[in-house]
């Protein structure tokens, strides 16, 4: 499906932007940029939780996992049993080895990156296609792949949301489906799965035994062929492929799609000048955090140029758009591309094209995107991932970024934003405002 890329950031009134990660179209014109990049190594370093290590087919192989990622404690059970069956049904495990028709492998949704590692792993020159929509999972994915042994030319990643336009195809297709995507886009992805594959590849799918018979009939509707299916009492896993009957396709357009940054069946609520989307808070009504930053931007100076940083669906850019009037849209960060696509769009909604949008896997990162000094305005939604403090690079990336007398707005936990300010140096508070346990401050550098 394709979608309008954002305009990049043209060099104005001093400003020079760095390369960075467009996020306006599909995942084959988001490649990650970050592959060299040491901040993405020094990210990863920060965020692992722990290290935990496991067999596939007779190979050791040791994963990092994160609290800001699924299933940060272990292997989640739904991804050992579709590995199980995949060992089983699809790769061969006679002497003669794996199955020599399967030479790539798609991971959507990876995560960590368990799946196509592990299966790659035992795939003698596969190529491995990872994709997701949080950019600090992308960089996992690397990280555990270079840990495993998997050369990085052999790694494409990329952000990207499911039903995006996707012009690479694959022996065989992974997913452990994530449950939360709301049932209209659960109903277009089964059959784009199918389209990602090579005329004789397979999709190795696991889905919660809540799901299992809505994806059954899914299958069954799209004429899709089911290979294989196991059950257990919470998950259930398919292997299907496209049918001689079938017709799929995964970079075809509707019109609608063709105008729309978002693929449709991901919007939630639509109305004419904001629309918000499943898979993300604040759907219906801003919760008391936002609520507090909404009234930040519009009563707080915002010059320009501003960055939004984890924008959520959208309200708080849309609030400064619509309070101060900026001669061009603001700046769009974040590690979520789901969260960058809405605002984008909300943005546009209200007539103004952001300056860029650019996903990253911490606010770190930023550092290496945006030229110092070269902000006047930072408004962010601070979201710490458990146990890694990381209040320190935020004032840092923060002093680097802003000019001297720019202003901060940051949302959060009331407890995170005390030991945010625990740390603070170089800024001076200017504001604080409290609710239900939430906390807004907006700061000035000195």
């Amino acid at each position: 499906m394709v979608y309008r890329k954002s305009n990049a950031l043209q060099a104005e009134a001093g400003l020079s932007y760095h390369p960075k990660i467009n996020v306006g179209r599909g995942a084959t014109e988001l490649r990650e940029h970050e592959q060299n990049n040491a901040r993405d190594g020094d990210v990863v370093h920060l965020t692992t939780h722990k290290t935990v290590k496991t067999r596939f087919m007779g190979r050791e192989l040791s994963f990092r996992l994160s609290h800001a990622l699924f299933s940060s404690n272990s292997i989640d059970e739904g991804t050992e049993f579709l590995l199980k069956t995949i060992a089983q049904r699809i790769l061969s495990a006679s002497e003669a080895g794996p199955d020599a028709s399967v030479a790539t492998v798609m991971d959507i949704g990876c995560g960590t990156g368990v799946l196509g590692i592990s299966v790659a792993s035992r795939i003698p020159n596969a190529h491995l296609f990872a994709r997701d929509r949080d950019a600090l999972a992308l960089a996992f994915t690397r990280r555990n792949a270079m840990e495993n042994g998997i050369l990085a030319d052999a790694v494409d990643t990329g952000p990207a949301l499911l039903l995006d336009r996707e012009d690479r195809r694959a022996d065989l297709v992974l997913c452990n489906y994530p449950a939360k995507t709301g049932m209209p886009v659960m109903t277009a992805a089964i059959p784009w799965l199918a389209a990602l594959c090579t005329p004789t590849g397979v999709v190795a799918l696991v889905i919660v035994q809540t799901l299992a018979d809505d994806v059954r009939q899914l299958l069954g509707e799209n004429q899709l062929e089911i290979t294989y299916e196991e059950h257990r009492a919470r998950y259930s896993v398919y292997h299907f492929r496209r049918s001689a009957h079938a017709v799929a396709d995964a970079g075809t357009p509707t019109d609608e799609e063709a105008r729309s940054e978002l693929p449709p069946p991901y919007v939630r609520n639509r109305k004419p000048t904001f629309s918000t989307v499943w898979g993300l808070p604040n759907f219906d009504q801003p919760e008391f955090g936002l609520s507090l930053a909404l009234k930040a931007v519009s009563s707080v100076k915002l010059r320009e140029p501003c960055l939004f940083w984890e924008p959520g669906q959208g309200h708080a850019a849309r609030e400064f758009i619509l309070s101060h009037r900026p001669e061009k849209g603001p700046l769009l960060a974040g590690r979520d591309v789901l969260a960058l696509r809405v605002t984008a769009q909300n943005c546009r909604a209200v007539r103004r094209e952001p300056r860029d949008v650019v996903c990253l896997a911490s606010i770190v990162s930023l550092t290496g995107h945006v030229p110092e000094g070269s902000l006047q305005s930072l408004v962010v939604h601070w979201d710490p991932v458990p146990q890694c403090p990381m209040e320190a690079e935020f004032w840092s990336a923060a002093s680097t970024l802003l000019q001297r007398g720019g202003t901060v707005v940051v949302w959060s936990a009331s407890t995170h934003i005390h030991r945010l300010l625990e740390r603070n140096s170089g800024f001076s508070l200017v504001n604080s405002r409290k609710a239900r346990g939430t906390r807004c401050v907006v700061l000035k550098k000195g």
